[in-house]
């Protein structure tokens, strides 16, 4: 939890103060130096966001103790924060998606008439078409639930629709909390279609109306599917044909991936996803594929936006605005002696072209 982190990440500062042998009192409030100093440490071993993260944890005392705190405005901490940024390590490579080839493995390997194996197949298809966070669909123990947080079968709704969408109903979300927010299940195409396992997990374990959808039967009655089960099954089926283990973070990438390389714009899949800024940005895989899909060989514009287009009216509407005649005398006079100049300037230059044709015929 983000508590845990920060208590983790106090813990960490006090013993980088024991082991530089400074006084207890000099702990916390710490100075700007020795902040400084501790965030200096990790120099070549953490990446810029990792130690920023360990800040916010410091911070965080600051805020509680309602002092004001270095970590916000000392200048000499950015500076340090920005060496350690440019020195930083290499980054680990990108988190893999989960892809459709994945959810077809399970769908060959997992029976539709076993309870269990019906459950995880409507799990699987259900995160990763709705963009869904593990968290916000499974309970977090086998045998309780918090009727408050997990989504129960009642906040399913009906079929509607040409091809049979859903709604569902999140009481808890990571963005909107206890607001809640509602997904649209709408139907795909192939095994994969979660629509089609919900329906088949939902007849086959006999789920009721006020027990989360997510469960399967067991010979003792009913057992709540959890999310530690559910990538177990997942991570034994892929693991043997060779895929790296997997974590929810990864239907919540292959998601929004599949969608993007589907043609679906992204302003959509961002809704979809119930993201609040641009972070889903860094989901994004096969990015090489995704800018094709969008921006090659396109056609030329043929519509003008109605702004556009009154701009170009009134510049093909505006007349020609001669210049204004001097009104001075003076301005009069320039202007005629300009005038001559000019044309005394073509006589002179006929003149030269008459005399200098019949030397050159005489040549």
């Amino acid at each position: 939890s983000t508590l845990g982190n920060y208590w983790s990440t106090l813990l960490a500062f006090w013993q980088f103060c024991d082991s530089e042998g400074v006084l207890d009192t000099l702990h916390l409030p710490a100075p700007e130096h020795l902040l400084c100093a501790f965030v200096a440490s990790f120099t070549g071993t953490h990446v810029h966001w990792s130690i920023c993260n360990m800040l916010s944890g410091v911070r965080t005392w600051y805020i509680v103790q309602g002092t004001p705190s270095p970590t916000s405005s000392g200048a000499r901490l950015g500076y340090v924060l920005n060496s350690v940024k440019h020195i930083a390590p290499n980054s680990k490579p990108p988190c893999p998606p989960v892809t459709m080839q994945m959810l077809e493995l399970l769908c060959l390997h997992l029976d539709h008439h076993v309870p269990k194996d019906a459950c995880v197949l409507a799990a699987a298809d259900t995160t990763f078409w709705t963009q869904s966070r593990l968290d916000e669909l499974f309970p977090s123990s086998s045998t309780t639930f918090n009727p408050r947080r997990t989504p129960l079968r009642r906040h399913l709704g009906h079929l509607s629709g040409t091809n049979g969408a859903r709604l569902l109903h999140y009481l808890y979300t990571k963005t909107k909390c206890f607001a809640g927010n509602i997904t649209t299940m709408s139907r795909q195409h192939g095994v994969t279609d979660h629509l089609s396992s919900l329906g088949n997990h939902l007849a086959v374990n006999s789920v009721q109306a006020d027990i989360p959808p997510l469960l399967n039967e067991a010979p003792f009655g009913h057992h709540c599917f959890t999310k530690k089960r559910f990538l177990a099954v997942c991570n034994h089926i892929w693991q043997a044909h060779g895929v790296p283990s997997t974590t929810g973070h990864y239907f919540h990438i292959g998601s929004t991936t599949e969608l993007l390389a589907h043609g679906v714009d992204p302003t959509v899949v961002k809704v979809m996803g119930w993201w609040s800024s641009d972070a889903f940005l860094c989901y994004w895989r096969d990015l090489e594929e995704v800018v094709l899909l969008h921006a090659e060989l396109l056609h030329p514009c043929l519509i003008v936006s109605p702004a556009l287009a009154k701009v170009i009216q009134k510049k093909r509407s505006r007349p020609h605005r001669a210049l204004p005649s001097p009104t001075s005398a003076k301005a009069r006079f320039a202007c005629s002696a300009l005038r001559g100049a000019t044309r005394e300037a073509a006589r002179c230059k006929r003149q030269s072209c008459q005399a200098f044709a019949p030397q050159a015929f005489a040549c």
